[in-house]
């Protein structure tokens, strides 16, 4: 059931990325960075939004995860985030849902490839954590830069309360995420060094 479980959050992910990047990237391409923060064209594109809602829906299904990871507890609170601001279509959500679909799709393979017990370096888990605290850290710039247009007058399509959120709640993953970095691959690692020599 594991094995099913993430198999399908990982295939789920990757068509999600697969839809949802090429858009993304042609917004930056042709318009800039400011354009894919800011401008709300994904819900112009009835195939790119079908999957930004397939993506909200997902994230219901992903509370399935709390009973299996400690993290997503917390994690899942975008949930909430999610439902909160799917309604106005903010431009700030390019980013949220792209990168998720993208981390998503590497995280559950791992997973996946973990419940078949096929042995992975453990640099790969360092490397998807790292990628899951990059994208916080872009989730939060992104959001700061969205309140900083809006603060100045400037023409942004999301609601400065969402944005705020969207700031909140990245700087809460952010803390999570690097907290539970440090544990699992820092003092964890100092431990085992430090057994090691009075053993």
């Amino acid at each position: 059931m594991l094995i099913l479980w993430n198999c399908s959050l990982a295939v789920f992910s990757i068509l999600g990325t697969v839809r949802c990047l090429p858009q993304f990237w042609h917004l930056y391409y042709t318009k800039g960075f400011m354009a894919t923060v800011c401008q709300s064209d994904y819900y112009k594109d009835i195939r790119v939004l079908w999957w930004y809602n397939l993506f909200v829906w997902s994230k219901i299904a992903e509370l399935i995860d709390t009973l299996l990871i400690r993290l997503h507890w917390i994690h899942h609170v975008t949930l909430c985030y999610c439902w909160y601001s799917i309604g106005e279509y903010p431009g700030t959500y390019q980013w949220m849902v792209t990168m998720n679909f993208g981390v998503h799709s590497i995280m559950y393979t791992y997973y996946a490839l973990k419940a078949m017990r096929v042995r992975i370096a453990r640099t790969a888990s360092i490397a998807i954590t790292l990628l899951q605290i990059m994208q916080m850290i872009a989730g939060f710039y992104v959001n700061y830069v969205a309140i900083d247009r809006k603060m100045s007058g400037q023409a942004c399509d999301v609601f400065i309360e969402t944005a705020k959120f969207g700031v909140t709640i990245y700087t809460l993953f952010l803390v999570l995420f690097m907290n539970f970095f440090v544990k699992t691959y820092i003092l964890s690692k100092n431990n085992a060094k430090h057994r090691i020599k009075h053993d």
